[in-house]
């Protein structure tokens, strides 16, 4: 077998510090088996060969996680081998966190009390990958993918009262999703063909009359912005998260970089809150303070960009929470049994630390 070796291509300090912490830890608990990346094959430390070891190593050694990952990847598409291979992925890292609060309802009922300031708050269950059904969806699903939410809670408040959080979880991205349209269509030439540049006019303030408003009632099957396919504008005129006019009026369009992956799962809990009749919705992101780099948005911050084109009620829905002392710690705090106390343990070796 090839050689594996250490990954110091992250875009970041975070970045870099996780693939060395991994490196390390991967070969301290005896891992001898190293598995390739599949972008150019070569052997890294951070990917294990899930083959030749243990393959419930990456899921904290605890079978009931295995059984979520497992009952995940039956029904819905994905790439399972990079859950239980890639050491420092999000997605491993995600369950690893809420496969165990999934099942024990009364420890997370007490830990997001707290962090959504609901006195009776019960949750009644937590769905990791979720995936909304086409109803609820904000047009965009297919057997491609589409809008979804790494984790959605489910909870009821105030004894008759029914609400959702969504959760995107993000551990060493430099980044939310992007625009594809402002992505892709950039003028470039592409098999022989030069592709329509679009992006002068996302850049403009006359974005919204010139690609938004006379679209919004066509039948037209394409489109130069790509979201007139699904419901993400109309969907957004009538919405009571975001201010519509401040949107419009923006000097650009504010959701060609980072805003654009907020957008959508703001939208999406919307929808989800109204379809099924519930009183409230929520959205955060859950990520480690360390990344830094997360909320950096073509060189403005993210958090207060996306804030800024929220309505009053949106801003009260939308927040951020920081991996280890805003949810760890103090789930911590909540936790009694021996099992639980061992398995914050290892989440914090693996996840939240420098040493081990």
């Amino acid at each position: 077998m090839s050689k594996s070796k250490l990954y110091t291509g992250g875009s970041n300090e975070w970045q870099n510090n996780r693939y060395a912490f991994m490196s390390k830890f991967n070969r301290a608990n005896g891992i001898t088996s190293f598995g390739r990346a599949k972008k150019n094959g070569e052997v890294y430390d951070h990917i294990i060969d899930s083959t030749k070891e243990k393959e419930i190593y990456n899921l904290l050694e605890e079978k009931e996680i295995l059984k979520e990952v497992n009952e995940r990847f039956a029904t819905k598409a994905g790439d399972k081998e990079r859950v239980l291979n890639n050491t420092v992925a999000s997605q491993p890292c995600c369950f690893n966190l809420f496969a165990p609060l999934k099942n024990r309802l009364d420890l997370a009922s007490k830990l997001f009390s707290r962090i959504l300031n609901k006195e009776f708050l019960k949750v009644t269950s937590i769905d990791i990958e979720f995936t909304p059904t086409a109803i609820e969806s904000i047009g965009d699903q297919s057997a491609l993918g589409g809008t979804d939410a790494d984790v959605a809670v489910f909870y009821e408040y105030d004894k008759c009262k029914t609400g959702v959080l969504l959760i995107e979880f993000k551990y060493i991205e430099a980044e939310f999703s992007i625009c594809s349209s402002y992505k892709n269509k950039n003028g470039k030439i592409e098999n022989g063909l030069i592709k329509k540049n679009i992006r002068p006019i996302c850049d403009s303030q006359t974005f919204y009359k010139d690609l938004i408003d006379s679209n919004l009632v066509s039948d037209k099957k394409q489109f130069d912005c790509g979201y007139l396919k699904f419901e993400n504008w109309h969907l957004l005129s009538t919405s009571k998260a975001f201010d519509f006019d401040k949107i419009k009026s923006s000097i650009a369009c504010p959701f060609r970089f980072s805003l654009n992956q907020l957008w959508r799962n703001m939208l999406l809990a919307e929808k989800v809150a109204a379809v099924r009749g519930l009183d409230d919705f929520r959205f955060c992101v859950l990520s480690p303070i360390e990344n830094k780099w997360l909320w950096s948005d073509a060189k403005e911050n993210a958090y207060d960009s996306f804030k800024n084109i929220l309505s009053h009620t949106g801003s009260e829905k939308f927040f951020k929470v920081e991996l280890d002392k805003e949810f760890v710690q103090l789930l911590d705090i909540f936790v009694e049994d021996k099992w639980c106390k061992e398995w914050l343990s290892k989440f914090r070796t693996k996840y939240l630390t420098d040493t081990f």
